[in-house]
């Protein structure tokens, strides 16, 4: 079982391009535009090593979704986070 990487964000050309460039680059990809498709594919999925997130989502920011994603039972380690953004600020 290798690891996998999970790619979340509800825009789907920055899905898009996140999965070719990483899969370009040899790594196993899965994609999802809602947060809770992700949390189901983390529960469903013990090889997901890493999460890709979005900061900025409908409905719940990335960094709640970091507090849902730690707060699963799972009887494997959660996945590392990185959280991205084309809307930087200050915060």
């Amino acid at each position: 079982m290798s690891d996998e990487i999970l790619l979340l964000d509800d825009d789907t050309v920055t899905l898009n391009f996140l999965e070719s460039v990483l899969t370009g680059a040899g790594f196993v990809c899965r994609t999802v535009s809602d947060p809770e498709q992700a949390l189901a594919a983390v529960r469903a999925h013990r090889e997901i090593a890493i999460v890709v997130s979005d900061i900025y989502m409908p409905g719940i920011t990335g960094l709640q979704f970091v507090d849902q994603l730690n707060s699963l039972a799972l009887d494997w380690p959660v996945p590392a986070v990185l959280l991205l953004t084309a809307h930087p600020t200050l915060e």
